[in-house]
């Protein structure tokens, strides 16, 4: 099964070469989502989109934070970056889904 996204050549070298992710590992992410989406909130992280993000799995057990927004005209999610998320970045993602559950 594929998920339909999108991530441009720049963004997909940056990944790779900064990150270690390939765009199957995005996919994987994506289709192995178990939780809801956070909105990125912090004003040195906006663009001209609103930005969500999620922390996922890929089909391998590598954890990865998932950042992007939706290209609303193509209905789908444009990646803007994918890494393994620290300590923090988990924890402040855990809180937000017990929030959300409440």
């Amino acid at each position: 099964m594929k998920v339909r996204i999108i991530i441009y050549s720049s963004i997909l070298d940056k990944l790779k070469h900064k990150h270690d992710v390939s765009a199957e590992d995005v996919e994987e992410a994506f289709l192995n989502r178990q939780a809801g989406l956070a909105k990125e909130l912090r004003p040195q992280n906006q663009g001209a989109e609103d930005r969500f993000w999620f922390i996922s799995t890929t089909d391998k057990g590598r954890e990865l934070k998932v950042v992007f927004f939706f290209d609303l005209e193509k209905n789908v999610p444009v990646i803007i970056t994918a890494y393994e998320p620290n300590n923090d970045e988990v924890d402040l993602y855990e809180k937000i889904q017990r929030q959300k559950k409440k």
